[in-house]
């Protein structure tokens, strides 16, 4: 619960993730407070920056994908 609870929970997920041998995308990692403020009531984004921090997220998580996906 509170503001850090989600990172909390995600590390705690990303550990038992590694125990399995299981990849995950270490960075960048992202957390988003406030998520009303931030998004419209459509889901669109409200912020610029945010918007673009989120496309450059998503940016590299195709990549991270990317290179699974070739590795199997």
């Amino acid at each position: 619960m509170g503001a850090m609870g989600g990172f909390g929970a995600n590390q705690l997920l990303r550990q038992q993730l590694a125990n399995v041998n299981m990849s995950v995308l270490q960075q960048p990692e992202i957390y988003i407070g406030s998520a009303d403020k931030i998004f419209d009531g459509d889901g669109g984004v409200t912020v610029e920056s945010t918007e673009a921090f989120l496309r450059g997220y998503l940016a590299s998580f195709a990549s991270w994908s990317d290179r699974l996906t070739l590795a199997a």
